[in-house]
């Protein structure tokens, strides 16, 4: 579905941007942060509290979905296959074959669905919030209400869009140039750019690198959420390991559905016996 703990993701990608701020004071403290770090670690700040709430929503995601894979939701019934028109229809080889079919018995909850889009918004508004945060402090007091409609944490695929966002009033007055910096270094493909001025070749295209990016998927799935439809949940094996210590020896066919999700009534393994 998504990355194993996203929350994460946003944590990792605000601080960064935090350590390349001014640093306003001079001093340590535990794990050798700076005293000019701490606003940004305040668990009582807005982005803080926002990436709490999405961890929240993700563990109680992941719960939901152990009990509901622990509930009798599934189950692998054997079918022996003796016919040769079955045979040919399901590709087995030879008579003696045992072909294994999923067979789901409850759907997948839509509650997993909007409790993924309210994690993916949480995310998303954390962002916001530390943008906001950086502004004020840059600005060094309150923000009138067209300033704070100007602050967004801009997440953008080419440095000519994220040069047009800065430029667009009010916000020169909101970000000064070690706050633009702090906030381009982050943002999708900045390290293959980074790179290629460097005189790097052998590098992925830099299309890939955005589209795949942390920042650009948590931006696609939350604004597909919010505007158009929920997400659709499925799950998977991630292994499928199958034996067998009797005389016949039975050996595991790789399972083709896995990595694909699952639909009821589909071939699991195929074993010989």
């Amino acid at each position: 579905m998504i990355a194993s703990s996203p929350h994460g993701v946003t944590f990792v990608y605000s601080f960064d941007i935090a350590t390349r701020l001014p640093r306003q004071q001079v001093g340590k403290i535990k794990g050798g942060v700076t005293m000019s770090q701490v606003w940004w670690l305040d668990p009582e700040s807005a982005w803080c509290a926002k990436v709490n709430c999405a961890r929240s929503h993700i563990d109680n995601l992941a719960g939901q979905a152990s009990d509901f894979l622990h509930a009798g939701s599934y189950e692998v019934i054997p079918e022996q296959q003796r016919h040769r028109g079955i045979q040919r229809l399901l590709r087995c080889r030879h008579t003696g074959e045992t072909v294994y079919r999923l067979q789901i018995s409850q759907p997948i909850p839509i509650s997993f669905s909007t409790v993924l889009g309210d994690a993916l918004h949480d995310l998303r508004s954390a962002l916001d919030c530390a943008a906001y945060a950086i502004a004020q402090r840059y600005a060094g007091r309150d923000l009138t209400e067209p300033e704070e409609r100007a602050c967004q944490f801009p997440i953008c695929a080419k440095p000519s869009e994220l040069r047009d966002f800065f430029n667009r009033q009010p916000r020169p007055t909101l970000y000064g140039p070690q706050e633009q910096k702090a906030i381009r270094e982050v943002q999708p493909a900045a390290l293959h750019d980074e790179l290629a001025a460097q005189g790097q070749t052998e590098l992925h295209p830099r299309a890939e690198e955005v589209e795949y990016d942390r920042l650009s998927v948590l931006q696609r799935l939350s604004n597909i959420d919010k505007h158009r439809r929920l997400h659709i949940v499925m799950f998977w094996p991630d292994l499928v390991y199958w034996g067998s210590d009797s005389p016949s020896r039975a050996m595991l066919e790789t399972c083709g559905s896995a990595g694909k999700g699952m639909r009821k009534g589909c071939t699991f393994p195929v074993i010989e016996s």
